[in-house]
């Protein structure tokens, strides 16, 4: 079964594998990249010296900066937690809001139409401080850990994030011009404008949780 970051760090015992099953490789990365960022001593030393075993190897979580790793531990389990928790408000906010413009282009009374503006810019609050206290945590997780940008699943995930940024910015415009009254854009066009911020949030946790 394969071992998490998580249980890497808090359980720092040897770990037996197999040469070549690939299972912890991605959990021991992240390993490498926290030592790195928390300034502790460690890396693939061990992973390296089990690789050229033949059969079963012992993977020595290096002893040597536990200490360090165990006081650096918690700030960033509590950033990754606050992180999913705002980036899970911003994408509420992402899909719904686009939804709110398809029904307000197919309003016609002046009431239904006020009602949309003060909803749409109520929810466009509450996802906009979502997405910013989402980018701070991570920010402030790359940061701690500046190894985490050697990586290419990372990077590959920051251009994802740039691109949910921009789409953050065009549902801004949308809103303004659907408040000014100068809207050019047909219920399907929204409809099919709401769809892409699924597609963006598939991306980011595979790249996220599967690190290819």
């Amino acid at each position: 079964m394969p071992v998490g970051l998580e249980t890497l760090l808090r359980y720092p015992e040897p770990l037996v594998r197999k040469l070549g099953d690939g299972q912890h490789g991605g959990a021991l990365g992240d390993l490498d990249v926290a030592r790195e960022g928390s300034g502790c001593g460690g890396g693939r030393v061990g992973h390296e010296r089990a690789v050229a075993w033949y059969g079963p190897a012992m993977l020595p979580e290096a002893r040597t900066g536990v200490v360090c790793l165990a006081v650096t531990i918690a700030p960033v389990l509590w950033l990754k937690a606050f992180h999913v928790v705002f980036v899970v408000t911003w994408f509420a906010g992402l899909f719904y809001l686009p939804r709110l413009f398809v029904y307000h282009v197919a309003a016609s009374e002046r009431e239904g139409l006020a009602r949309f503006v003060v909803m749409e810019r109520r929810l466009f609050f509450i996802m906009t401080l979502g997405a910013l206290l989402a980018v701070l945590c991570g920010a402030a997780m790359i940061v701690g850990a500046p190894g985490y940008l050697t990586l290419g699943w990372m990077r590959a995930k920051l251009l994802l994030v740039a691109a949910l940024i921009g789409y953050h910015g065009c549902c801004y415009h949308l809103m303004r011009v659907l408040r000014a009254g100068g809207n050019r854009h047909s219920q399907r066009w929204y409809r099919l404008f709401n769809e892409l911020p699924a597609v963006l949030l598939v991306a980011i946790v595979v790249l996220a949780v599967v690190k290819p």
